[in-house]
């Protein structure tokens, strides 16, 4: 038994060397066939086209949901020192309701985007700077 293992481990050894050369090829070096590389091919292009067409799709959209001022109201950015600003925008929400405006707190800068008539934001103006100032340096109420 041993008599006929050794042939067979010559052929490995004679072999092995040139597996090993294979294996360490760049992935670039070892040929696909025609038919992988074709089907490979088809499958990117079918996927660029999905891409091209969701793009065409988007760029369509974006127009539909930019929302420039209305004809009349401005917006204005308050940044706040003190006051949290989902808290405040919560706050003043409720004191205008009713009124053609529109409070959106950015919590990563603390700000306060509001939208409304030149005369509302005034009045919002003077409201906010209240509001935002330091606990226990404010006016104290009537």
């Amino acid at each position: 038994m041993a008599f006929r293992s050794v042939p067979l481990l010559g052929l490995c050894l004679c072999l092995l060397p040139a597996a090993l050369a294979r294996a360490g090829e760049p992935r670039a070096a070892r040929r696909p066939s025609t038919p992988t590389l074709e089907r490979r091919l088809a499958d990117l292009e079918a996927q660029i086209s999905r891409l091209v067409e969701e793009i065409r799709s988007l760029r369509a959209e974006l127009p539909k949901r930019q929302t420039p001022a209305e004809p009349g109201r401005v917006i204005r950015v308050f940044r706040l020192n003190h006051a949290n600003a989902t808290t405040l925008a919560a706050t003043l929400q409720g004191t205008v309701q009713g009124k053609a405006l529109r409070i959106i707190p950015d919590a990563r800068t603390n700000s306060l985007v509001v939208q409304g008539t030149p005369d509302l934001l005034d009045t919002l103006t003077a409201l906010v700077q209240h509001l935002d100032e330091k606990p226990g340096s404010g006016n104290p109420g009537p």
